[in-house]
């Protein structure tokens, strides 16, 4: 049975960022709405240390030392199906259109604008299932 996302209370979200002030900030956004998060600090370990198919959806930042937030999306995208969402300050909008991404935020990342697209990303998600 499918569940409805009337509210995020139980869904889980992985956030990667190498800023942890971007990374606590998020994390508490989210966490007010009732999301389990977890949190990684770069694409490198995440793609060691995580799997895609954990989370109800991954929110990353784009511009990461070592992996950036496309190529860990490009690396999870051959193997789960997991709303990818990128935060970035400095990406042009048709480059993430082109990658595949369920949607792209832009820094600062408004709180409701946040919620929002999470809450889109997860019900699309499980409707898809």
């Amino acid at each position: 049975m499918l569940r409805k996302v009337s509210s995020l209370i139980d869904c889980s979200a992985l956030i990667i960022d190498d800023d942890p002030v971007i990374r606590l900030m998020m994390t508490h956004q989210l966490q007010g709405e009732g999301v389990k998060v977890a949190e990684a600090i770069s694409g490198i370990d995440v793609t060691s240390n995580h799997n895609a198919d954990d989370y109800d959806v991954i929110i990353c930042d784009i511009e990461m030392p070592g992996m950036s937030g496309l190529e860990v999306y490009e690396t999870w995208a051959k193997t789960s199906s997991t709303p990818f969402i990128l935060v970035t300050g400095y990406l042009e909008e048709a480059e993430v259109e082109l990658s595949g991404v369920y949607a792209y935020l832009t820094k600062p990342v408004a709180t409701t604008k946040l919620i929002e697209t999470v809450t889109a990303a997860v019900a699309d998600s499980l409707g898809a299932r």
